[in-house]
């Protein structure tokens, strides 16, 4: 099925959450879509690849959130290299046991208990301001949106 980004953009992300868990075939359908698209992007501009780099000088203890994580790429590449990286996944699918599905706008962390916040290709749904107003709920003073 082709993903169709304008039905997703115009309803509200828990209607695209319920959807998602009735159908995730739709789900892999866009991932596999965004991988195809990267094959055309130059290596280090693929979004995921920017962020890995931003976040490959971090040195000191972080707790990131990945709201829109995927398939956890990015946890997935701090796993061996940087121990100091604590990731909490979300996605709408749960894909591994290192990804908490959920809609990405209410995701039951504690206020101000994350560093940085990643919604790299997650803002999908009418309803942009609920992830703003989630980060801007669970990142720590001084926290990073990206």
């Amino acid at each position: 099925m082709l993903f169709r980004s304008r039905l997703w953009k115009t309803r509200k992300t828990e209607t695209n959450h319920k959807h998602l868990q009735e159908h995730p075939e739709d789900w892999h359908s866009y991932h596999e879509q965004m991988e195809d698209a990267f094959q055309k992007f130059p290596e280090e501009e693929v979004p995921r690849n920017v962020i890995i780099k931003k976040l490959e000088s971090i040195k000191r203890p972080r707790r990131i959130a990945d709201r829109g994580c995927g398939q956890a790429f990015i946890s997935k590449h701090f796993n061996q290299i940087n121990p100091n990286l604590e990731f909490i996944n979300y996605d709408h699918i749960s894909i591994c046991d290192d990804v908490i599905a959920c809609d990405a706008t209410d995701t039951g962390l504690e206020d101000s208990s994350v560093d940085i916040d990643i919604l790299c290709l997650a803002i999908m749904g009418c309803n942009k301001e609920d992830y703003i107003k989630e980060s801007y709920r669970i990142l720590d003073e001084g926290g990073l949106l990206s």
